[in-house]
């Protein structure tokens, strides 16, 4: 599986309340990470073969029902 570059995006945050909100964001995206990282990592054998966006609806499945 290739690893995915992310780059780093300046923010412009001009107030308290914009500050407040983007701290509130960054803490529950890394939280729901953290998350679904211990999902893909318990899960491994089944994650592991698959390969682009196959992992998706694996990781899907594991974490929610669809129908």
């Amino acid at each position: 599986m290739p690893i995915i570059r992310s780059d780093s995006l300046a923010l412009h945050v001009t107030s308290a309340d914009q500050q407040t909100a983007l701290a509130d964001t960054l803490a529950l995206y890394r939280r729901l990470v953290r998350d679904l990282m211990t999902v893909a990592y318990t899960h491994w054998p089944q994650v592991g073969v698959c390969e682009g966006n196959a992992v998706v609806e694996v990781i899907e499945r594991l974490i929610h029902p669809t129908q």
